[in-house]
């Protein structure tokens, strides 16, 4: 199993009280994971959390990156 870091990316938006968080990074077994975070600003542990494990990088790749649309769709402002 091989960890390639370089690849790993993360964003986080706001918008109002709200936050929302996205990562692409590979889980403990090798496999690339897209992972969903979201709530309101200022609360710990109280946001949500989503993760997909997909069978390449090229597929958490592609899930990142609509998801990343469609925060700037949604009026997010990312930070």
């Amino acid at each position: 199993m091989k960890y390639d870091l370089e690849q790993w990316q993360s964003s986080r938006w706001h918008k109002g009280t709200r936050y929302y968080g996205i990562e692409l990074c590979q889980n403990l077994f090798g496999d690339w994971v897209v992972r969903h975070s979201w709530g309101r600003n200022n609360t710990v542990g109280a946001g949500k959390l989503l993760t997909i494990t997909c069978y390449s990088r090229e597929e958490a790749l592609e899930i990142y990156q609509k998801q990343e649309l469609r925060r700037l769709k949604r009026g997010y402002i990312q930070h």
